[in-house]
């Protein structure tokens, strides 16, 4: 199994902190070079992007899923509420679903299912 990540550095300038179509795609890109290889079986997102609409980070790894460069998506190091942004457009508009997640949470700090919770019943989607 092939497995990477992107990282999302602050931007040097005013902009996308990584979680554009241009930057996933170099992203992507670069790390198919330097492994060697046609696919990606699991690309690590890593991180939330504040300046980036959700909807079109999730657009850019589904086009690469259709095309072949990537199999599936994870999604560490998110909060519950950033979770739910992007598990129910990825349920009700096609997005690929996440293989896995790795939200931001501790034992002493629950606060994944305070966040979640809200959301899951007024959406029904959890």
């Amino acid at each position: 199994m092939i497995a990477t990540k992107g990282r999302f550095p602050p931007p040097k300038k005013k902009g996308s902190y990584g979680a554009s179509r241009r930057d996933l795609t170099r992203a992507i890109e670069g790390s198919l070079k330097y492994l060697g290889q046609e696919a990606i079986d699991v690309y690590f997102l890593h991180g939330w992007d504040r300046h980036t609409p959700i909807l079109g980070t999730l657009a850019t790894p589904t086009d690469l899923v259709k095309t072949g460069k990537i199999h599936n998506i994870s999604w560490p190091n998110v909060s519950g509420w950033q979770l739910q942004k992007i598990v129910s457009p990825a349920q009700t508009k096609g997005f690929a679903m996440p293989l896995a997640m790795q939200p931001q949470h501790n034992l002493l700090e629950r606060g994944v299912e305070a966040e979640v919770l809200p959301c899951c019943l007024k959406t029904k989607s959890c």
